[in-house]
């Protein structure tokens, strides 16, 4: 290729030098002079892609990590959460499974009151859950997305760990539980082996 006329180099590059570790050297957007994104060094040495409504409060959607290169999204939405220790016993159909013991709740979308995940923004989602049955007569589970069934339904089997799984696709607002069906019989299960974990794939 030919050289450039003024015998430069060709290259284009913007610089933006801080002082100290702990300074800042990003690129700021706002709407109406209210900051909703910032890409840089910002007050810190990984590069960071920040958010925000309203200029106040800012979130972290990315994060690279100047030595390993690794990205990380730390408000990317996932949690998991279990039974407390015992056997427990589910025998009533359409009731949603608690599960109060919050293991990891990235985003704060997981209620352990309600026993419901609470999608933040449209996209799919990656469920999982096992229930670790130790006895069952007509045991039947499956998810439900805004208190309505989704198929396939799990059958229970006594003395089997089940695990269902499931990628939903979801709008912002839309709850997603695990539940008994509407054909559920009984089912018996260990607390601390049976779990819900769920996690925004795009």
């Amino acid at each position: 290729s030919r050289p450039p006329a003024d015998g430069g180099t060709g290259d284009l590059r913007l610089v933006l030098n801080k002082d100290q570790p702990g300074d800042t050297a990003s690129a700021l957007f706002q709407s109406g002079f209210s900051g909703r994104a910032e890409i840089g060094l910002t007050g810190g040495e990984n590069l960071v892609v920040k958010a925000s409504a309203d200029g106040a409060v800012w979130r972290d959607a990315l994060v690279v990590e100047r030595t390993s290169g690794i990205v990380r999204a730390p408000a990317l939405p996932a949690f998991r959460a279990s039974y407390p220790p015992g056997s427990h016993t589910v025998a009533t159909t359409s009731t949603d499974l608690v599960f109060p013991q919050v293991l990891d709740n990235a985003g704060g979308c997981y209620s352990p009151v309600t026993g419901r995940f609470t999608a933040p923004a449209p996209g799919r989602y990656l469920f999982s859950a096992t229930l670790d049955c130790t006895a069952s007569v007509g045991g039947r589970v499956l998810f439900a997305v805004n208190g309505s069934q989704v198929f396939p339904i799990a059958g229970l089997i006594g003395g089997a760990a089940v695990p269902v799984v499931t990628v939903l696709g979801l709008a912002a607002g839309d709850t997603v539980a695990f539940r008994t069906s509407a054909g559920h019989g009984s089912a018996t299960f260990n607390g601390v082996q049976s779990v819900f974990t769920g996690v925004f794939l795009g």
